[in-house]
């Protein structure tokens, strides 16, 4: 490797916003490797005809409930009053959620107990098979 860049090195471009902004580092790091090119092989087959897709984007749940802002952060005049949060949703072939992930920025330890009490209650429209999807909220304080 040539580099590492990651936003809680002091060498980051940008390690003092970072650390004022952030409870923890995050989890990208990125890197960047000699000549260009790793080291390793992931092999030349193309992915199976009937390969899960990726992470899902355009799937809506028929069932909702909205997650609250969290009083600890409602109180605080120095947080702002509309956070971006981003969840990852793991959904079963019945349209049962049956994972929440939510995803590090922000506040997101405040978000999070919100987020996933709500996001358990979430229904989707069944499927052929069990699917990811990634969510975001605008948590807007009103």
């Amino acid at each position: 490797m040539t580099s590492v860049r990651y936003p809680f090195l002091p060498s980051h471009p940008q390690y003092e916003l970072a650390r004022s902004q952030m409870t923890a580092g995050g989890t990208v790091v990125t890197f960047e490797i000699d000549g260009g090119k790793p080291k390793v092989s992931y092999g030349t087959r193309p992915p199976a005809a009937n390969a899960a897709p990726g992470i899902r984007r355009d799937r809506k749940p028929v069932h909702v409930v909205t997650p609250r802002y969290p009083r600890k952060l409602a109180e605080n005049p120095n947080v702002p009053k509309t956070v971006m949060q981003l969840a990852y949703v793991g959904v079963a072939e019945d349209g049962a959620v049956t994972g929440v992930t939510v995803a590090p920025m922000l506040y997101y330890r405040e978000f999070e107990p919100v987020l996933v009490a709500a996001i358990r209650q979430w229904k989707y429209a069944p499927q052929d098979r069990s699917w990811c999807g990634e969510v975001e909220f605008l948590m807007t304080l009103e």
